[in-house]
């Protein structure tokens, strides 16, 4: 299976559509399979868009099902990440889904008293909102956390006072602006972006463009916009 995986990959980042009925035949035999879920998605078989929300909406919903869903689906979704376990992956799937919908609950994961579930609520709540509350580490650092200030709740709690009026429910928010997909080209853009961001952004670039790139998480975008246009 790990070989499939691979060669699935391989081939969405190629945008070999030809494969699309031999994929469809591997996800049939291993319906739980993200990587083979996510390589069928990016090669535009929209309609199993369906598929990562059965995963995802499960008791224990399957490990990367959280983020897929996040990536490829839409607002309609933000009631089975409120309704998941939980999870590191939960809170990240929560800020690349950029539902403002979600900023109180990841404000209390801040004091879940777990360092990572308070890290990832943290990344999520500054990508959503761009407050300028949490500095992760840069595209180079080896910590994500490093230099990174104190995510206060009292420091989330004042800025959601003054400034929450200007985001509405019901919408999705990348760094502060109403999200579109050139939001992701942006992150990938900027050499200050996080690396776990820019994991995401190309993640959710590759599949809701369906659009083959050989960009990787961690080239500069800058000099490579060729590659996403």
């Amino acid at each position: 299976l790990v070989a499939q995986e691979a060669a699935a990959t391989a081939l969405a980042r190629l945008d070999e559509r030809s494969a699309l009925p031999v994929l469809r035949r591997a996800l049939a035999r291993h319906p739980e399979s993200i990587p083979l879920l996510r390589a069928l998605l990016m090669l535009g078989d929209d309609t199993l868009t369906d598929h990562a929300r059965k995963l995802a909406r499960q008791a224990e919903p399957v490990p990367g099902a959280l983020c897929l869903l996040a990536s490829c689906g839409d607002l309609r979704d933000a009631d089975a990440l409120l309704a998941a376990p939980a999870s590191e992956e939960r809170l990240l799937a929560m800020g690349i889904l950029g539902a403002f919908d979600h900023v109180r609950v990841l404000c209390d994961a801040l004091t879940a008293g777990e360092p990572s579930l308070g890290l990832a609520a943290a990344l999520s709540l500054e990508r959503i909102t761009g407050a300028g509350l949490f500095a992760p580490g840069g595209a180079d650092d080896d910590d994500e956390a490093a230099g990174a200030a104190p995510s206060d709740p009292a420091c989330w709690a004042s800025y959601l006072e003054a400034h929450g009026p200007r985001f509405a429910r019901g919408r999705r928010y990348r760094r502060g602006v109403p999200f579109e997909l050139a939001r992701c080209v942006d992150e990938l853009a900027d050499a200050t972006t996080p690396y776990v961001w820019r994991v995401a952004a190309l993640d959710e670039w590759r599949l809701r463009g369906h659009r083959p790139t050989r960009l990787e998480p961690d080239d500069r975008a800058q000099s490579q916009l060729g590659s996403v246009d």
